[in-house]
């Protein structure tokens, strides 16, 4: 194949998936768009038929990541939104959030800082919509080592925490996992 057209999957790995992208000696390569059986979307560029390069992924579930791929993953910078109203805006390694990011929540809750592995983990901050924020060291998604709670009125505490979830008892807020493996409040 050589030009641009279209290529169902009709056995193996790939099988359903409708591929409609540039082909350059029977290798797709450059820009295009395939649709997988359970109705998720790729619109980007490809290399020898995986996604790589800038592209965007929709699933069926509203959500939906754009960004750049590597070898068939996003990987590197993106921004990823959830059907909630959350949205990530940073590094990924192999769809996870890995490296420098910011992860805003639907009701205005931040979390600004490193990830491995999808949890926040080394320094960071989480500025909640009332205003307080904790400043410092997270471990695993956990508030882990030196801190510094600021509350809405200005008044800040300094603790050394250990993969503590709770937040000050002074906060009456406490910091959990939600679904996705993120801090949030409750």
């Amino acid at each position: 194949m050589h030009g641009h057209g279209i290529y169902t999957f009709t056995r193996g790995p790939g099988c359903g998936q409708i591929l409609k992208a540039t082909f350059v000696n029977d290798q797709c390569t450059g820009p295009g768009i395939v649709s997988y059986p359970d109705g998720d979307m790729y619109d980007g560029y490809f290399l020898d038929f995986m996604k790589h390069g800038e592209g965007t992924y929709y699933w069926t579930s509203g959500e939906k990541h754009k960004g750049t791929f590597v070898n068939d993953e996003c990987t590197g910078p993106g921004i990823r939104s959830f059907p909630d109203g959350d949205v990530y805006d940073g590094s990924h390694l192999a769809y996870l959030k890995h490296g420098e990011g910011t992860y805003t929540f639907s009701d205005g809750t931040k979390y600004i800082g490193s990830y491995v592995d999808d949890k926040c983990h080394g320094q960071g901050i989480n500025i909640f919509a009332s205003g307080e924020t904790y400043e410092g060291s997270f471990s695993h998604g956990k508030w882990n080592g030196q801190g510094i709670n600021t509350l809405a009125d200005g008044q800040r505490y300094s603790h050394f925490l250990e993969n503590l979830f709770l937040f000050l008892s002074t906060l009456k807020s406490f910091c959990i996992l939600d679904s996705k493996g993120f801090l949030s409040t409750t």
